[in-house]
């Protein structure tokens, strides 16, 4: 299962949220029919579980620069200044400038800046498991394609890593397998 990207629709907010703390180790169990395909994802991700979450994850008292960073701060702060690099390398393949995030309020950032805050946030952390939380819903074409973009950029940059899509509703995303039969997920 290394590499693989998948998609795993989901019914209501509730069951995301468990499917969420369940990846994250928040939860210790989970159940379902897709239980045995989660089980499997987050032991072989070995707790490195990363989340680019649906409004970005932000702490409003942080501006945005501060928020993508926070992660690589915290666990490893000897490495802030190469992540700082590596997140201006991920914003500049993105055609992205990062000014346009330093000294920014979090809560002045549109629904897709936060998106892509968030993601280069979880990107940072270089998870075993990338899992994107409904990053494609509720955005326009064009920001749909960004979000591709960095999906290909987290791709190229960790081949052998796996990502998981979790949403509401299926979106046409070329490369992942479903992970269980929305049908079957109550």
């Amino acid at each position: 299962m290394k590499g693989l990207r998948y998609q795993l629709i989901v019914p209501t907010r509730p069951v995301r949220d468990a499917v969420l703390a369940f990846l994250t180790g928040l939860e210790p169990n989970t159940s379902g029919p897709f239980a045995d395909a989660l089980v499997e994802l987050r032991d072989s991700a070995r707790n490195n579980v990363a989340i680019a979450f649906e409004d970005g994850g932000l702490l409003q008292s942080l501006d945005a620069w501060a928020n993508m960073l926070l992660p690589v701060m915290y666990h490893a702060a000897q490495e802030t200044h190469a992540a700082g690099r590596r997140a201006r390398g991920i914003l500049t393949a993105l055609g992205r400038k990062p000014e346009d995030f330093i000294g920014r309020a979090a809560t002045s950032l549109s629904l897709y800046e936060r998106r892509l805050a968030g993601f280069v946030r979880a990107m940072l952390v270089e998870p075993e498991l990338l899992v994107l939380d409904r990053l494609f819903e509720d955005l326009g074409p064009e920001e749909r394609r960004g979000i591709a973009a960095c999906i290909e950029i987290f791709g190229r940059r960790y081949p052998m890593r796996r990502i998981l899509y979790v949403g509401f509703s299926e979106v046409p995303l070329p490369q992942f397998e479903p992970l269980a039969s929305p049908e079957v997920v109550q």
